[in-house]
């Protein structure tokens, strides 16, 4: 059940589940995990989201490069291909 705990906890379940808080935030909101199990779903359901995203963004980079024939070309076309395709 939902509290009102939730809500402020919310507002950072994504960057958490993304590795982006801060250490005491992440104590903060794995305290709350322990005794909320909606915003332990809605964890699961954030690090599915963002696995897919993931997925997605290196298929879609794996597309707009050519196979580099050297290091330091494979550096730049792989750099290359994410400003393009961020461009796009």
């Amino acid at each position: 059940m939902k509290n009102n705990r939730c809500a402020t906890i919310e507002g950072k379940l994504v960057d958490y589940a993304d590795g982006e808080l801060p250490g005491k935030d992440v104590d903060l909101i794995e305290a709350h995990l322990a005794g909320c199990s909606v915003c332990r779903e809605l964890v699961v359901h954030l690090n599915r989201s963002l696995g897919a995203c993931q997925t997605l963004w290196e298929d879609k980079l794996a597309e707009t490069a050519p196979p580099p024939t050297t290091k330091r070309e494979s550096d730049q076309q792989g750099l290359d291909g994410l400003w393009g395709w961020l461009r796009a």
